[in-house]
This record gives structure tokens, C-alpha cells and sequence, in this order.
């Protein structure tokens, strides 16, 4: 009796042990455990040992449970590496100090748990961080660093490491950097000075700004600027659209092709310049010589002939190599003769000398003692003097500091030195002016005054006389176009005279009589007028005979004409012929910082060509400024106009360059990263030739003439797709280790359910930006498809499912990709919209659940009616992970008199189950008194009414809405009433992407089912 009494007992404990379980397993789970704060600010911390002396803590590595908090005066040493974790914090401010023994690692920390204002980190390992979005200001020092992986990573403070750093693409670093080996990602942002022991490597479309210095230092191509001095004692090399905006020290320099340049002086050993490299300042070769000061270049440039070509310094410094003088050839006795002195630093004189210096000339023969002339930058305005008639050789008599060569002279002769100085004569004048414009020349008739040798009067006062003018070509010294040869001369009465200049002087002129009316000063004057550019000269002479016999002549120091306007047309980008549009519905012509080709001609006032523009021997250039045409100035945004190396235009304006023809000239590589219309317009530079004219004058004409030639329409070059609220619901985090995938972008919404997308229109290039003008009526439809990967291409990726192979696949909207709720509203480039993807099998009542797909990371494309797309090499396609999810329904019984609360809970399919939804905390939209939200069937007995329910089964409050936390919520049901018992099955249509299943309520029963319960201890 006793051992069936101890076998009955044993097997009843255990049947209730089971039942125990059983109800522990259906108990509600308790809230996840939160991180314990650890604050570091004096006081006692569990686990650390406090030197006050030092304010310094020592340490145990963090748990990956504490959130840690470092104040400002303190420091706190770990004896260990430490990794923290995604839901660790850690912040530190003001002097705050983090010090590892072993790898730190703080690149997992999500972004809002990382508050690092200020401080130090200091880790004896490898550091590491930017795994996620972050920001941080603290100084860094370890052995190695590894900064960022690709996302937008800032780090305000130095970095200081013994080894490599790794500074990957989208980070911004600002302050010193010193390692070993420092390389980076395309692109970054670097502020600051940077020391490199080995090599230092500025990847594609990066800048750095500030000195580096490093043995080896490369630049990549297209482009990467160093805005600062560098320093690169074995090797510098300077890739395509490359530069350094600086001065270099440096081993072997190489600029590679095309358009690398160095805006400084250059000290080499050697330096190889490929097509069209240039060093904008002198060159000198550590082993140059006077005679042979670019020994060390290598000049495959295509400048050597041009204004760009290599000037070249001997080592010891910028010296006076000699004084130049430049004069038009003649003079009077009767007042100073104006001239140009130059220091130059070299022997074709390209180069000044900066110093200080100051010469003395000859003649001087009326003051005593001679003036001395300062020159600034290297050049000044001087004069000669000589009071009798004769040819007289003009000379630099002393000099500050002395040249190593002796004086050279230009004149309108020629490099002669010769100066003619008469009693009597003309004196010739005409400004710089525009092409085609009529602008005034001037003749003065003078001749010494016998009582007052140094001094003036009129030669011709008071009378008209008729005054053979001739015209020469200086620069350049023909002029072959009958189109734009002529110059032509008008007098105050309207009567004029066309001139066909001599080539080079006067000599093969012809001359043309013109009838000037003389003042009583001596003066007379017309307009002059020509419709190509380059330098001209105007001579006068007269002779007549008999009692009043007078014979005079003069010439005019040469004086520059200018292009009055540029022409721009002929655009095209990759073969597409610009179909200038005018709005927002005409025709697309180039995705934004798509590369495209214009046509500028430079033009008179007249619209002649100016055939000689770019034959000059220091050639003119200009540059090219944009305009928004459409949408409207006062609403669009201007952006940005890309001309690669602008500097270089006047080294590729040769008559038929690039394609072009006399006058005209092709220029490409031009990008422009909006969207949208625009016009072009060209400015001459202030350089060559034209570097005396004055910078309005070179405007004057290209501002009064507006543009009238339409450039696009501009497209947006991509789209970069995103998740509105990636934190946010309805976009949920992914539970870990649940779903048989892993889960892109770590979130997760139900199939079905509604949520934000974002489209960024961008430009293209090396570093894209947002188009801000896409929007209003610039903006397109957006079409969304999705994709099994971001940038995947072929059908077998289109609209993905996870999913058995007999379910097919499709969306909301049918096969083809997801339905979008809402149109995308375009701001300042910037697109949202809602969308939603829906799994073909879902957890519908009726459905299999071997038939209910599976977890599956999905990708959204956006495509527009011009066929801008995300998709590309290194598409950036928001993606998210899609479940099936269903509301269960909890059953119930009780009382007809009492109301019910009946328990729901948001769950998911994992593949093999359906699992509560801890992070769901959707807040309910829809009152659960609305038509067919709760909906009744099913019911027996006394809560039948015919085939239908008894129409008291309600909600009991018609204006409650179902809010989730943690996955969970409730609602009440009212009390049926006297006498209403049986049972009645409940669902909820409260979400569509929550399909429900059915609780069975019973009412009636007052005691709880449980026949027996028995508690052991």
C-alpha cells in the first residue's frame, strides 16, 4: 500500500510540474533588463580603484551593460581592450580622458548613444570607429586607426598614431594629423596640417586643407586638391584634374595627365610634366645652374611654346637676371618721353623679380640729379628726357640690386635700344577698347617752345588738316580676315577712312588722308573702331609746303582691342545635341555633372568674329560663368558650374584648337550639378595680353549682351532611396537570431503595412549632391520597384519573396513592385512618399501556414519619366526586411453581466512560427466602434440570433483604438446582458497588414476550468 501511495504521489508531482510549466510558459515575459550608468566624476564606482591625487580611474574593461559617462577633469585607465557595444553609451566632455591598454573600438555605438564633446582617447592597440553615423570632438592617439567604413564619419580633434590610419570615404576630420602610413577613402574631408613618416595617399574628390608633409605623396585623379604647402622629400605625384594649391619641396614630382598643376613655386629633383601639367610660379632644380636652371624638367606638357610653358630659377633664390625697357621708338625735346621698366627673373623675362628694387635711366638730360624709378611686383612707369634733336640709346645707369646681364629693350623696332627724339612732332593716343566699339584716339601737334626748350606748344592750332593715318598689326602681326581687318577711323564731321594695317610696323601700310580739326592746344581727335582684337598701332603724319611749311609725324604706343561678347552654342553631351529647352516639359539634354561640350566664340560689337582671338603671343583666355534660366532666378538654385582647370583655357585657344576654327573654340569637360536650364556667359581674363585692360572694360561688352542660348533640360544623374524614419514606427529593429535572414538595415515592417520612403535626387560626379531645383514642375512621377539587392539587375531579382517555390510572387499593385500610397512630394530635392510591399501569402485566415512566406529583405528603386533611376554601380537603395505578421485574438470567459477585456497581441511568422512582436508599438488609428472592426461569428445558444450574433456584442467604448506596447494591448467588449450565454468568436480588423485570428468568448460561465491545482514546494 505504501510503495502505490509513494508511485501515485511521484506521479501526480510530476503531472502538476508539467502544469506549472506549463503556465510559467504561457506567463508574460518580463521587461528586458537596462544598462546600469556608470558615472566617472569622483565619486565611488563598483569594480574601479580612485587615485584623487590624479583624479585617475582603474578598471576592468565595461561590461557591455553600462552606459558610460566620463566628466569633464577626469580619467579613467582600462587594463584591458574594449569593444563597446551598439547599445552602450559612452560620453565624455571637456578634458575627459579614455585610456585602453589593447584595441579600443567605439565604431559599433549607435549614433544617438555616442556624446563625445570633448576629451581624449587614448588606446595602446588599434582604434576604431564610424561603423555607425558618428560624431565625435576628442583628441585620438594609438599605435593604429581605422576611421570610419563608408558612413559619415566626424572626428573634431588630432589624430596622432605610430602606425597606419585608415581614414575611409565620407569622413570629415578636422585638425592635425601625424601617423604612419595615413591613407583615405573617396572622398574625405581633412582640415588641418597632416605628418606622415611613410606615405600619404588623398583619394578621388577629397581635400585636404592645410600643410602636409610626407616622404611619398600621392594625389588621385578627377579631382583631389591639397590646398596648402607640401612637402614630399622622395616622391610627389599629382594625378588627372589634380592639384596642389601651395607651394612644393619635394624628391620626383610627376604630374600625370591631364591638367595637374601646382598653383606655387616648385623645389625639385626632378619633375616630369605630362600633357598639359603646369607649375604656375618658378621652378628650381636643386642642381640647376645659371646657364641651365630646368635641367631636372622633363616637359611633355604641350606648354613650351605658349605663355604656360616651365620658367625655371637657378638655386639661390628669385634674383634680377636683368632690367628690361620697353618704349615706342620716339620722343620731343620738349617733354618726358614715357617707358616701362621690368626687373625680370629670368631671360624671356615671364618671370619678375619680387624684391625690392629701383633703377636710374638714361637719358635724364634737364634734371639733376636723375630720378630713380622704385619698381613694385617688378615693374614701374618711368620716363627719359633729352632736349635736343637726335637718336639716343636708352640705358639703366644704376640699379638696386644689380642685374646679372645687362639691359634689353622692346620697341615697336624690334629689341632695339634706339630712341628718336625730334623738335616738333605728333604725339599718337588710343586706349584699350572693345572690338567693334567706336572709342576715341587722339593726336597732340606740338613743338618746342625756343624761349622754354623744356617745354611745349602747338604745332598745328586752330585749323583742320588733312592727316595721312596708317595702322600696323603688333600682336598678332597679321591679320588675314577680310571680315574683321579693316580699322576704321571717323573724324568729328563724320567724314572716315578704312585701314588695312601694315603686318608687324607701319611699312606695307597704306596710308589714308583724314581731315582732323587742331585746338588751340595743338589737339584733334576721332574714333577709332575694329572688330577683331589683339595689339594695334596708329601712326599720323603731314607735310606741307610753301610759306607755312610744317612736317610732323607720329605713332602710338601699341594699344590692345579686346572681344567685346563671347557667342555660345553648339552644346552637346556624350553625342546629344543640346535641344535648348525653355521649361520644364521640353526635352532633356544632360543628367546633372554629366560632362558637356560648348562652342565660344569670341565676337565684336558688330557679331564679327574675332578671328585673331587666341593667335596673340601671350594668348588670351577667358572664363565662363552661368546663369539660371529656368526654373526662375529669384526661386531655382543657381548650383554649381565645373570648368576643369580654368587656367589652362588660353594654352587650348590656338586658331583651330579642339576642333574649332579661327576665332572659335570647342571647350569641354564642363559639368553642371543641377537640375534644370541655363545659359552661358564668357568673360575675358585680366591676363596675357589683355592684363592691362582694365577688368570693367574687359566686361563691359559680355554684360551688355545677354545670353540668349538656352542650355538643357538638366536631369537629376541618380536617385538614392532611404528609409523616411529608419528609427521610427511603423519601421521596426529586427530581433536577433530570429528571421532566417539577416535583416537589411538591421528593420523590419509587416507585409502590407504602410511606411516612409525618401527619394534624393542627385548630381552626379565624385562626390553627389542633392539637386535642389528638382522639385515643382522639374520634378517627375516616381515609379517604385522592388529588388532582392540594391543595384540588382535581371528578372530572376525583380519584386523578391523568400518564400516556398509554389507560392508566387507579387504586390499590392499587382506583379512588378510595390504600390505607393501616396505621390512623392519633391522639396529642394528631397522626395517622400509612402509605400508598402505585400507578401502574396500572408497570414490570412484559411491560409496553410506552409504556404505563408518567409522572412525577406527587400530594396526599392525609384525611376522617373526620364528614366532616372537609382540603379547603378554603387546604388544606394533602402532596404528593409519583410514579415508576415497577424493579431491573435486571446479567448475568454466569464459573466454575461460584466464587460469582457479581451487580450491581442501583434505577432510575426519567422518561417517555421508565429512569435510575439516585442517592438511593435503601433499606435491604433481606427476606433474599434467603426463598421466591422470587431467583427462576431459563430455564436451559440443564447447569443444566436438566427444565423447572425446578438447585435449587443459591441465594443465597450466605441471610441477606444487599439495602442500596442511592446506588442501587446487590449479592448473591452460590452456585457451581452441577463440571460445571454454561449459563446461568440471575436476578430479584430483593426490593421489590414495584421490579419486576425478568432477568440472565442464565453459567457456564462463563473468559475474557472481548472478541475485542480496543486502548488509544490
Amino acid at each position: 500500500m505504501a510503495s502505490y501511495f509513494v508511485r501515485w504521489t511521484f506521479a501526480r508531482s510530476i503531472a502538476c510540474l508539467g502544469a506549472v510549466l506549463a503556465l510559467a510558459l504561457l506567463w508574460p515575459a518580463g521587461p528586458a533588463r537596462a544598462n546600469t550608468a556608470v558615472l566617472f566624476n569622483g565619486g565611488l564606482v563598483v569594480g574601479c580603484s580612485y587615485a584623487p591625487a590624479t583624479t585617475t580611474y582603474t578598471c576592468a574593461p565595461f561590461s557591455s551593460t553600462q552606459d558610460v559617462t566620463i566628466a569633464s577633469g577626469y580619467k579613467v585607465v582600462l587594463t584591458g581592450p574594449m569593444d563597446f557595444d551598439y547599445n552602450q553609451q559612452l560620453n565624455m566632455s571637456g578634458t575627459a580622458q579614455l585610456q585602453v591598454a589593447g584595441n579600443l573600438d567605439i565604431g559599433g555605438v549607435k549614433t544617438s548613444n555616442l556624446n563625445i564633446t570633448g576629451g581624449s582617447l587614448i588606446s595602446s592597440g588599434e582604434f576604431r570607429m564610424g561603423a555607425q553615423v558618428q560624431t565625435i570632438a576628442a583628441n585620438i592617439s594609438a599605435a593604429s586607426m581605422k576611421i570610419g567604413t563608408g558612413s559619415d564619419t566626424k572626428v573634431t580633434g588630432t589624430l596622432t598614431a605610430t602606425g597606419q590610419i585608415d581614414i575611409a570615404s565620407h569622413a570629415t576630420i578636422i585638425g592635425d594629423i601625424s601617423g604612419g602610413k595615413v591613407t583615405t577613402g573617396s572622398p574625405v574631408s581633412l582640415t588641418g596640417d597632416v605628418t606622415a613618416s611613410v606615405s600619404f595617399n588623398l583619394s578621388s574628390g577629397s581635400t585636404l586643407t592645410g600643410d602636409l608633409v610626407s616622404p611619398v605623396v600621392s594625389l588621385d585623379a578627377s579631382p583631389s586638391r591639397v590646398n596648402g604647402n607640401v612637402t614630399a622629400s622622395t616622391s610627389l605625384t599629382i594625378a588627372s584634374a589634380s592639384s596642389v594649391n601651395g607651394n612644393v619641396v619635394a624628391g620626383a614630382v610627376v604630374l600625370q595627365s591631364s591638367e595637374a598643376y601646382i598653383t606655387g613655386t616648385a623645389l625639385v629633383d626632378t619633375l616630369k610634366l605630362n600633357w598639359h601639367g603646369r607649375v604656375y610660379q618658378a621652378v628650381t632644380c636643386r642642381n640647376g645652374t645659371s646657364a641651365s636652371p630646368c635641367n631636372c624638367v622633363d616637359d611633355d606638357s604641350g606648354y613650351a611654346n605658349t605663355s604656360y610653358k616651365t620658367v625655371c630659377t637657378p638655386p639661390g633664390g628669385n634674383t634680377v637676371h636683368h632690367y628690361q625697357i620697353t618704349h615706342d621708338g620716339q620722343g620731343l625735346t620738349c617733354q618726358p618721353e614715357s617707358v616701362t621698366v621690368k626687373a625680370c627673373a629670368n631671360a624671356a623675362c615671364t618671370s619678375l623679380y619680387t624684391g625690392a628694387a629701383q633703377v636710374t635711366l638714361s637719358p635724364n638730360t634737364v634734371e639733376s640729379p636723375a630720378p630713380a624709378f622704385s619698381l613694385a611686383s617688378g615693374t614701374a612707369s618711368a620716363y627719359v628726357r633729352k632736349t635736343t634733336e637726335g637718336d639716343v640709346a636708352l640705358a639703366v645707369t644704376a640699379a638696386t640690386p644689380a642685374a646679372a646681364t645687362a639691359t634689353t629693350c622692346s620697341a615697336p623696332s624690334g629689341a632695339s635700344c634706339t630712341m628718336k627724339f625730334a623738335d616738333a612732332g605728333f604725339q599718337v593716343f588710343a586706349d584699350p577698347r572693345l572690338a567693334g566699339v567706336a572709342d576715341s584716339f587722339r593726336i597732340e601737334a606740338l613743338k618746342k617752345n625756343e624761349l622754354a626748350p623744356a617745354s611745349c606748344i602747338p604745332l598745328i592750332a586752330n585749323s583742320t588738316r588733312p592727316v595721312v593715318m596708317r595702322c600696323a598689326y603688333k600682336d598678332p602681326a597679321a591679320n588675314s580676315n577680310t571680315l574683321s581687318r579693316n580699322v576704321n577711323l571717323t573724324n568729328g564731321s563724320g567724314a572716315s577712312a578704312a585701314l588695312v594695317c601694315g603686318s608687324g610696323d607701319f611699312t606695307a601700310a597704306q596710308g589714308v588722308s583724314l581731315p582732323l580739326a587742331f585746338d588751340a592746344s595743338g589737339r584733334a581727335s576721332g574714333t577709332l573702331a575694329y572688330d577683331d582684337v589683339g595689339a594695334l598701332a596708329l601712326s599720323a603724319e603731314y607735310t606741307a609746303s610753301g610759306a607755312n611749311f610744317v612736317t610732323a609725324d607720329g605713332k602710338s604706343a601699341a594699344f590692345v582691342v579686346a572681344p567685346h561678347h563671347y557667342g555660345i552654342d553648339n552644346a552637346s553631351a556624350a553625342g546629344v545635341a543640346n535641344p535648348g529647352a525653355t521649361s520644364a516639359a521640353g526635352p532633356v539634354f544632360a543628367k546633372a555633372s554629366a560632362l558637356f561640350t560648348v562652342r565660344v566664340t569670341a565676337l565684336s560689337k558688330n557679331n564679327v568674329i574675332s578671328a585673331n582671338f587666341g593667335k596673340e603671343s601671350s594668348p588670351g583666355r577667358f572664363r565662363l560663368t552661368h546663369q539660371l534660366v529656368d526654373p526662375a532666378p529669384a526661386s531655382g538654385y543657381k548650383g554649381t558650374l565645373s570648368v576643369p582647370n580654368e587656367l589652362a583655357f588660353g594654352a587650348a585657344i590656338n586658331a583651330g584648337a579642339n576642333g574649332g576654327s579661327p576665332g572659335r573654340f570647342l571647350i569641354g569637360g564642363l559639368a553642371w550639378n543641377e537640375v534644370g536650364i541655363i545659359s552661358l556667359t564668357a568673360f575675358t581674363e585680366q591676363v596675357g595680353l589683355y592684363a592691362s585692360v582694365d577688368k570693367d572694360k574687359l566686361e563691359e561688352g559680355s554684360l551688355a549682351t545677354l545670353p540668349n542660348y538656352n542650355i538643357g533640360r538638366f536631369t537629376p544623374d541618380h536617385f538614392d532611396t532611404a528609409l523616411t524614419a529608419p528609427d521610427a514606427a511603423p519601421v521596426m529593429l529586427c530581433p536577433a537570431g530570429v528571421f532566417p535572414v539577416t535583416c537589411a538595415a538591421n528593420r523590419f515592417v509587416y507585409s502590407a503595412q504602410p511606411f516612409g520612403l525618401t527619394v534624393n535626387a542627385m548630381s552626379g560626379g565624385a562626390a553627389p549632391t542633392l539637386t535642389q531645383n528638382y522639385a515643382g514642375s522639374y520634378a517627375r512621377p516616381i515609379a517604385i520597384t522592388a529588388w532582392n539587392a540594391a543595384g540588382a539587375t535581371g528578372a530572376a531579382n525583380d519584386n523578391p519573396e523568400f518564400r516556398p517555390v509554389d507560392n508566387a510572387a507579387t504586390s499590392i499593385s499587382g506583379a512588378g513592385g510595390p504600390s505607393v500610397e501616396r505621390q512623392f512630394a519633391f522639396a529642394a530635392g528631397l522626395g517622400q512618399g509612402d509605400i508598402k510591399y505585400a507578401f502574396s501569402a500572408s497570414a490570412s485566415p484559411g491560409v496553410q501556414l506552409n504556404t505563408i512566406s518567409r522572412p525577406t529583405n527587400v530594396f526599392f528603386r525609384a525611376t522617373d519619366a526620364d528614366n532616372v533611376s537609382s540603379q547603378r554601380s554603387g546604388a544606394v537603395e533602402a532596404g528593409v526586411a519583410v514579415v508576415a505578421g497577424r493579431l491573435q485574438v486571446a479567448h475568454s470567459y466569464g459573466s454575461e453581466l460584466l464587460r469582457r477585456q479581451v487580450n491581442v497581441e501583434a505577432q510575426y511568422w519567422t518561417g517555421s512560427q508565429f512569435l510575439h512582436n516585442k517592438v511593435d508599438v503601433t499606435q491604433g488609428a481606427t476606433a474599434l466602434g467603426g463598421l466591422n472592426v470587431l467583427k462576431f461569428s459563430g455564436c451559440t445558444k443564447n447569443l444566436a440570433a438566427g444565423t447572425a450574433c446578438y447585435a449587443g456584442l459591441a465594443a465597450a467604448d466605441a471610441a477606444a483604438k487599439l495602442n500596442f506596447v511592446g506588442g501587446r494591448s487590449s479592448l473591452r467588449v460590452a456585457a451581452p446582458g441577463a440571460g445571454r450565454n454561449g459563446t461568440a468568436n471575436l476578430s479584430v480588423d483593426a490593421f489590414p497588414w495584421l490579419p486576425s485570428t478568432s477568440g472565442v468568448l464565453t459567457y456564462g460561465v463563473y468559475r474557472s476550468p481548472v478541475i485542480y491545482l496543486r502548488e509544490l514546494h
